[in-house]
């Protein structure tokens, strides 16, 4: 809350107000927060639970109600890379004819992560007019990650002091993966439209750079009281449970903790587009 007190004794007057957001986050907005990241039931359009980029704190926190939307693949991307490199210099073989290798720990560099296809599609979508949903709506919010703060935080935009502002802090998190970065690169390529021109599916290439190690990210939900957040798997055709179990956890035996977990009377049947709560092991 701000409490903004004045005397006016005579006339009429102006009051122009900035803000920006300093300091930590309560508890209570913690919990919120990541109630909200981790909220399960978005989906992609294949029926699994969505990769997702939301707004970070410096400490890597989400931000409870930040004015940058949780943004959802609509296809989660088929691989991601991790890269992490140091410089150091090898000075020639020794009197031992062995290597000397000189390492220099300040160019110990951030990790970086390169998706190389990010799909964004809205050609099943309609919009109120009753067109095709235009995707460079998302693709466009994606964009405003790479830019300012000052877009979104700033009453004065226009200021050239302000709008040097760095572009925001990122997560991005798919099951048990969270990346804590800025957007280094992003590059998108619309290629499908509608007959009246609206772009309908695009391609996005997306390299972030890390701005925390990854050992000291914070616990996902720490404070909220609860355990991690189910994830959901919507069951497509022809699959089985130990085929999910596989490819969720990396063991086909798990098909068993899924059964028991969702309280299956028939394992073996699984109705197409059963709604699955996959639980943490």
């Amino acid at each position: 809350m701000v409490v903004i007190e004045f005397y006016n004794k005579s006339g009429a007057f102006t009051a122009d107000i900035t803000y920006e957001r300093t300091g930590g986050q309560s508890e209570q907005d913690k919990r919120k927060a990541w109630q909200q990241v981790t909220a399960p039931g978005h989906l992609t359009r294949g029926g699994l639970e969505a990769a997702r980029i939301y707004e970070v704190d410096a400490d890597g926190e989400p931000i409870f109600n930040s004015l940058y939307p949780i943004l959802y693949c609509m296809f989660n991307p088929n691989s991601y890379k991790v890269t992490k490199a140091s410089a150091f210099s090898g000075k020639g073989l020794d009197d031992n004819k062995n290597y000397n290798v000189d390492q220099d720990n300040s160019k110990v560099k951030p990790s970086t992560l390169d998706i190389p296809q990010l799909w964004f599609d809205t050609s099943e979508a309609k919009g109120p007019d009753g067109l095709p949903e235009d995707v460079s709506k998302y693709t466009d919010a994606l964009i405003e990650f790479a830019e300012s703060t000052a877009v979104r935080y700033s009453a004065n935009f226009r200021d050239a002091e302000t709008a040097k502002a760095a572009p925001p802090k990122l997560a991005f998190q798919w099951g048990t993966f969270r990346f804590l970065g800025v957007i280094e690169s992003v590059k998108v390529k619309f290629i499908h439209f509608s007959p009246e021109g609206i772009p309908l599916r695009a391609q996005v290439t997306l390299k972030m750079k890390e701005f925390r190690h990854r050992k000291a990210y914070p616990k996902q939900n720490p404070t909220s009281g609860e355990g991690p957040m189910d994830r959901v798997w919507r069951v497509q055709d022809g699959q089985r449970l130990d085929s999910i179990a596989a490819q969720v956890y990396g063991d086909a035996t798990e098909w068993r903790t899924i059964a028991l977990y969702n309280k299956l009377d028939d394992p073996l049947n699984l109705p197409i587009g059963l709604v699955l709560r996959l639980p943490p092991i």
